[in-house]
């Protein structure tokens, strides 16, 4: 998982099945540039055994943790602890909380909060023609960003957004259904990649539930102090931070989204692609 190597032990193959659906195989390109920092560069040792008593005593590289009670909630810790690892060794980079999408060569970032909607908006993208890439992590270094690649996860209340959810939704276990719902485009029949590239288009989003959805220009100043609200800062410290992030801004165009409802959020942000495509062509004509 980007640059590191793990290697996960369990003794339930009801455990290994849960882990089998959550272990999804991405085709993804690195950065040219950047090959050498996706060389891996840790090796992690994880194990989830089951106790005489009941539960798996999860254990990372022979320390002992936690016991969690049972394989869904086993498995679930284990993917945590590898996507925190994974993000960990990967310090110079700038971890911004958004999804990513990208749509006739035109990509956009979404960018906001725990529960701003990044992840209902990506999905729903999904069914409007979009190549959606990830729903919560970007890392950025210079002007490029790299989708972070784990799976999508929405509330359930989502799927009366999105019917289209509804038949994946149904088919969970019993078990599964009853917290988040976790996926990745290629089990709703998408095909789904990542790979590094430009930004053309960011959206802030933020939920507003008293007035109608709008969309509004952002100055890249504003934004860029938006976008750092919602970064972490790098191991370079604040000069790189707010370079890098600078630099991403300066060729995209710049929106707060305050959504209401998910149609109109949707139009748009079409409506907002479309736009920067017609700019583009105006300056190629010149």
């Amino acid at each position: 998982m980007l640059a590191c190597e793990f290697q996960v032990t369990v003794d339930c193959e009801q455990l290994l099945a849960r882990l089998d659906r959550m272990a999804k195989h991405v085709p993804r390109r690195e950065p040219a540039s950047d090959a050498h920092a996706f060389a891996v560069r840790r090796r992690h040792t994880l194990e989830a055994l089951r106790e005489p008593d009941g539960g798996y005593r999860f254990r990372e590289s022979g320390h002992e943790s936690e016991v969690h009670a049972d394989p869904r909630s086993a498995a679930e810790a284990i993917f945590r602890r590898m996507l925190d690892l994974s993000l960990a060794v990967l310090p110079e980079f700038i971890k911004i909380h958004a999804g990513c999408a990208s749509r006739d060569g035109v990509r956009l970032l979404a960018i906001g909060p725990t529960r701003a909607g990044k992840s209902t908006l990506m999905t729903r993208l999904l069914y409007e023609g979009f190549a959606v890439h990830c729903d919560d992590v970007v890392l950025l270094r210079g002007e490029e960003v790299f989708p972070y690649p784990r799976r999508f996860s929405i509330r359930p209340p989502t799927v009366g957004l999105i019917p289209q959810l509804a038949p994946f939704a149904a088919s969970l276990d019993s078990d599964e259904g009853s917290g988040d719902i976790a996926f990745d485009p290629s089990d709703l029949g998408f095909e789904w990649s990542v790979a590094p590239g430009p930004v053309d288009a960011v959206f802030f989003l933020q939920p507003d539930t008293e007035g109608s959805t709008r969309l509004e220009t952002c100055p890249k100043y504003a934004m860029a102090a938006r976008v750092m609200a919602q970064s972490n800062l790098p191991i370079g410290g604040p000069g790189p931070w707010a370079s890098d992030i600078c630099t991403m801004l300066d060729r995209a165009d710049c929106y707060v989204l305050y959504w209401r409802d998910l149609e109109t959020s949707v139009a748009a942000v079409k409506d907002a692609l479309l736009r920067c495509r017609r700019f583009d062509a105006r300056i190629a004509r010149r």
